[in-house]
């Protein structure tokens, strides 16, 4: 707060509030449950998480897919993401964008609602261990 009153402008408060203990991406978390309305409560009323959501994938990703599809509830498209946490997410995205430019934000709410993207990258750009990244909801 005492960094609030100081700054003129978002950029210069997250720079001045920024510490070690406090980070700018949780900051920006932070304000973005605030502008959101966003509680703790909310977030405990969410139906239990069972999904994987899939940002990309490569060949070997498509494979491993395809074999843990069996026991694992995948979402590889907006549509498919649990209803509430889809809601949060969107209504996220939305008070994101809501200060960029409308052809970036546009970009942004497009790729955020279009589900998982197929990406092909040359063998030794990566770890062949890791065939798939995907992260859980929120």
């Amino acid at each position: 707060i005492k960094q609030a009153k100081l700054a003129y402008d978002f950029d210069t408060f997250i720079n001045n509030a920024t510490t070690r203990r406090y980070t700018t991406s949780r900051i920006c978390r932070c304000l973005i449950h605030m502008l959101n309305n966003i509680t703790k409560e909310d977030v405990n009323n969410l139906p239990p998480l069972d999904t994987i959501k899939v940002l990309a994938f490569n060949d070997n990703g498509q494979k491993y897919l395809k074999q843990i599809k069996k026991d694992v509830k995948i979402a590889s498209n907006f549509s498919q993401y649990p209803r509430g946490y889809a809601q949060m997410e969107l209504k996220t995205t939305y008070t994101y964008v809501s200060y960029l430019p409308e052809n970036i934000a546009k970009k942004i709410i497009e790729q955020e609602t279009k589900g998982a993207i197929k990406i092909s990258i040359a063998p030794f750009a990566y770890n062949t261990q890791i065939p798939l990244h995907y992260y859980f909801f929120p």
